[in-house]
């Protein structure tokens, strides 16, 4: 993480874990990541085929950022669980193949209160999300959010 936060004019980046990757050391700390950020000018973030504990710290530190500036944010693949942490950039998200990912769409909306455009695959816990038939929601130009109707209506 400190190599990729010297990378001052990096604007996208994806990082990807392979089948041996070595994964973070239960001993790692989250005290140990304080002090880490992405570099200010990166937009666009792709994560693929991380572990639940990696993926989570990583999703921390850009929504702990204040001047983070990410507003593409992609999540393939891995072990990620849930996203407890508000993302006021992102415009845009995409989620695949996140099989053991799980939250509502209200909460989604609050995690992501600027968001634009969403794109769904092959995410099974994620069927209340207000996607068309091809994984897809767009935010209508004249209204906020749309939030699922409640269990009442």
């Amino acid at each position: 993480m400190e190599t990729i936060s010297r990378l001052q004019k990096l604007e996208c980046l994806r990082i990807t874990w392979g089948k041996n990757s070595k994964t973070e050391s239960s001993s790692t700390t989250d005290e140990e990541y304080v002090d880490q950020r992405f570099p200010l000018i990166l937009t666009k973030l792709e994560l693929q085929a991380a572990t639940h504990q990696t993926a989570s710290r990583i999703l921390r530190l850009i929504s702990q950022d204040s001047l983070s500036r990410v507003e593409k944010l992609y999540l393939k693949g891995g072990g990620l669980k849930e996203i407890k942490h508000v993302f006021p950039h992102p415009t845009t998200v995409r989620l695949r193949y996140l099989t053991d990912l799980q939250i509502k769409w209200d909460d989604f909306c609050k995690v992501f209160p600027n968001l634009d455009r969403l794109e769904v695959e092959k995410c099974p816990k994620l069927s209340s999300f207000l996607c068309d038939e091809n994984g897809i929601w767009e935010k209508n130009e004249d209204t906020d959010i749309v939030l699922a109707p409640s269990p009442s209506s």
